[in-house]
């Protein structure tokens, strides 16, 4: 809990120096449960890379605010690297994480998300300095980085033709989030997890979206959202995962998050979801993949 907790005051530290102490009192936090601790679960490796995660993302947000920390040609080169070294430590321990759960729906998804970050940072060095540019990719590269993925963990099988592939991937894909839906009691974390499942769907697919695709999705999120609200009277802070860290966020300031996650849904797709057909292919512009998991920032 105190990792956690340390992890979030970085995040929110009203500057970038305060929040590397921050972040080092989190890996200070880190070190003694590795030194200390018999058994360490999937909880803890997934918690101790999402701070290695959110010091990156956090670094890359002063380097696109422009701040005088990073304005030297030096600096930035060397802040680029300190973030590729972070999200690869993140990598890490995401992996190890995977390794010690029987069913790893949590590391799976951070490792995946990881991977995706640094394929579109690697993509287009201009996302580092330039704030107008979403973190995001063309849908090539998203698709390419999820299908490496999921050809790792064994969702995608040769000799398969490409509707059973695709029919296969879902499936498992649907049967992970029940096994991990089921797990959960917490009304803080329930409606991130459904966040999570819409990314998944949207994100990490590894073929051209269909209508079926997005109204899932769509329906996701918007359960995510009536839970979210349901909780503001008790005022509840959600555990968040949007934006690419783990946030505890306000009930309101997460279902602002879901609306963005809405709206961006609905851009891209440029038409009403309920007159298709569920097979129906989402035709891109080719420009980028409209990515949930950052919500452009």
């Amino acid at each position: 809990m105190r990792l956690v907790l340390f992890h979030n005051l970085a995040i929110e530290a009203p500057a970038y120096e305060a929040a590397e102490a921050l972040f080092e009192r989190a890996e200070y936090e880190a070190l003694f449960i590795q030194e200390n601790c018999d058994s360490l679960s999937e909880d803890f490796y997934c918690d101790y890379g999402l701070c290695h995660q959110g010091r990156a993302m956090l670094m890359l947000r002063h380097m696109r605010q422009g701040q005088r920390f990073f304005s030297g040609l030096q600096d930035a080169k060397q802040s680029r690297k300190t973030i590729f070294e972070a999200l690869g430590k993140a990598e890490n321990l995401f992996q190890k994480g995977m390794t010690v759960s029987p069913s790893s729906v949590r590391s799976a998804f951070l490792l995946c998300s990881v991977r995706l970050l640094k394929s579109i940072l690697k993509s287009d060095n201009d996302i580092f300095s330039n704030p107008d540019k979403s973190i995001d990719a063309k849908p090539e590269i998203v698709r390419q980085a999820a299908r490496n993925f999921y050809l790792q963990r064994g969702f995608l099988r040769h000799g398969f033709s490409p509707q059973q592939e695709y029919a296969f991937l879902l499936q498992s894909i649907y049967s992970k989030a029940k096994i991990h839906s089921d797990s959960i009691s917490s009304k803080a974390y329930r409606p991130t997890n459904y966040f999570c499942s819409a990314v998944t769907l949207w994100d990490f697919i590894p073929f051209a979206r269909t209508a079926s695709i997005a109204k899932r999705a769509v329906s996701l999120l918007e359960t995510a959202k009536n839970i979210a609200q349901s909780e503001v009277l008790y005022d509840l802070y959600i555990y968040s995962n949007c934006r690419t860290s783990i946030e505890m966020v306000h009930a309101n300031e997460f279902a602002m998050y879901i609306d963005k996650a809405l709206k961006m849904i609905k851009d891209y797709v440029g038409r009403d979801l309920s007159t298709m057909d569920d097979q129906e292919i989402i035709e891109s512009d080719g420009n980028l993949s409209s990515m949930l998991m950052t919500l452009n920032f």
